[in-house]
């Protein structure tokens, strides 16, 4: 159970039930409610369950706008009518009809149509065949879609490199991590020591706590799910603790730089990385990408790739 507050930022792919049981009337709040079980890693149907109290006014009015819903969807057998609520009936006028309600300026007799009046058919109909057309509009250039999916194939991390990352990491960390024989990129651990566990009490820290002891667990996720081993990759509490420790005993090294040599280069250059987040009104961190820029004298600043 959890307040509108875990509504967004919170990976919750472990579940597949969701019950609301405050329903917004902003549809785009509720989406993101889904957003939090329905994402990558989840391989379960979701199902979501929203609570409704009918003996008041606005569940009233939410039963009558589903029943209406239902009635236009089954005359245009159309089902991405329940998609566009927030366009035919935009949060902020039920808000404003409700105020209107509440201060008395409003009748019981006239809230409900007023506030279902642009609830039509002709109205959904009209918004649904503008987002296909929108949609065929576009042009899909099908050989870019497979070079990107390429690159991040080949870019992603994979099982052995992160098994590489475990097992030297633990070495700094004082943690006991064992291979296990004919189990692919899979570990017996030891007790977590309590100099990983501190991390979690830092500020910035917004995963689950960090177990007392993991026992097995594995960079692959097949191997995880057949063999009912934790799957250690990035955003695991484990891994983030080793990656927090790498780099604090690392960091006045790394401070320094490293020097490297290009066949490319005929005279030296420097590359300053960069991080860029967006950040919401709560502070969470929406999107997050790392820049390479190559300085070189006489020159302008060029991009490269991070990697």
């Amino acid at each position: 159970m959890a307040t509108e507050a875990a509504g967004e930022g919170i990976n919750l792919q472990c579940c597949n039930i969701l019950f609301n049981y405050d329903i917004p009337w902003n549809p785009n709040r509720l989406e993101q409610r889904m957003g939090r079980i329905h994402r990558y890693g989840q391989r379960l149907n979701c199902l979501i369950f929203n609570f409704v109290a009918t003996n008041t006014i606005e569940g009233r009015i939410l039963q009558r706008l589903l029943d209406k819903l239902k009635e236009i969807r089954n005359a245009l057998d159309y089902d991405a009518v329940f998609n566009v609520v927030g366009e035919v009936l935009p949060a902020t006028q039920v808000e404003r009809v409700l105020r209107d309600y509440y201060a008395g300026r409003l009748g019981t007799e006239h809230l409900e149509d007023r506030l279902l009046q642009d609830v039509d058919e002709d109205h959904c109909k009209a918004i649904c065949q503008t987002a296909l057309e929108g949609l065929a509009s576009r042009e899909l250039n099908l050989e870019i879609l497979v070079e990107r999916r390429a690159r991040a194939q080949e870019h992603r991390i994979v099982p052995e490199t992160i098994a590489r990352f475990l097992q030297e990491s633990a070495k700094k960390a004082n943690l006991d991590i064992r291979p296990i024989r004919g189990q692919l990129h899979s570990f017996e651990v030891g007790a977590t020591p309590l100099g990983l566990k501190r991390y979690q009490q830092e500020p910035d820290w917004k995963l689950p706590e960090i177990a007392n002891r993991y026992s097995r667990i594995s960079t692959d996720r097949n191997t995880a799910d057949e063999g009912n081993m934790d799957w250690v990759t990035p955003g695991h509490p484990l891994f983030e603790a080793l990656r927090r420790n790498n780099w604090k005993q690392g960091s006045e090294t790394l401070a320094s730089g490293a020097c490297f040599h290009s066949l490319e280069h005929d005279r030296p250059a420097g590359i300053d990385f960069y991080r860029a987040r967006v950040v919401d009104g709560l502070q969470q961190t929406i999107h997050e990408r790392l820049f390479a820029t190559e300085m070189s004298e006489g020159q302008a600043p060029r991009l490269r790739h991070p990697a």
